[in-house]
């Protein structure tokens, strides 16, 4: 970026979460070092800066990411939070009931964070259980965007990172418009 150029700065809080197994870790680990290699990754928020633009400014954006369990603890995360992923197996159809009831919790927020369904393990594809008519059919109820993707190797990783960017500035656009 160039000196001198505006930018406005942003930091929203992303939660991950879903059935265990269903590669958070592995997906967090993709997004914010390049690598499927979770090992060792203790709970906490990971930090990762992005830039997008709105119109002609320039967006600094520091996501922060954050695991979450499907524990009744993790509700006031989620009520904190500006976007959620909530991962699916897409190799596990209980995976994929699991994210039917996080998605159903988080429709019925006041203020609902954005939120995307996340079928990961696309590199096994051939073993999936969970298929785009059913995340279609997610998008259409509760009116939520889903991205399909392979923690393991990053195919589909870039275009999630995408359409978060492009949801969360979009929704500073909307607010701009409403307080103008």
């Amino acid at each position: 970026m160039e000196a001198g150029m505006d930018a406005d700065r942003v930091t929203w809080k992303v939660s991950v979460t879903g059935a265990k197994g269903s590669g958070k870790t592995s997906l967090i680990s993709r997004i914010v070092y390049d690598s499927d290699a979770a090992i060792g990754m203790k709970r906490e928020l990971f930090r990762k800066r992005f830039s997008a633009s709105l119109g002609s400014r320039r967006i600094i954006a520091e996501l922060l990411f954050q695991e979450l369990d499907s524990s009744e603890s993790s509700a006031s995360a989620i009520l904190n939070s500006n976007a959620v992923m909530v991962v699916v197996d897409i190799t596990e159809q209980p995976s994929y009931e699991e994210a039917v009831e996080i998605v159903r919790y988080v429709s019925g927020l006041e203020r609902r964070p954005l939120t995307i369904i996340v079928g990961n393990k696309l590199d096994r594809k051939y073993e999936a259980v969970v298929w785009e008519d059913e995340m279609k059919s997610l998008q259409k109820k509760y009116g939520v965007e889903y991205r399909f993707v392979a923690a393991k190797n990053g195919e589909g990783i870039q275009n999630l990172i995408n359409s978060l960017l492009d949801g969360l500035v979009s929704r500073i656009a909307q607010k701009r418009k409403a307080n103008a």
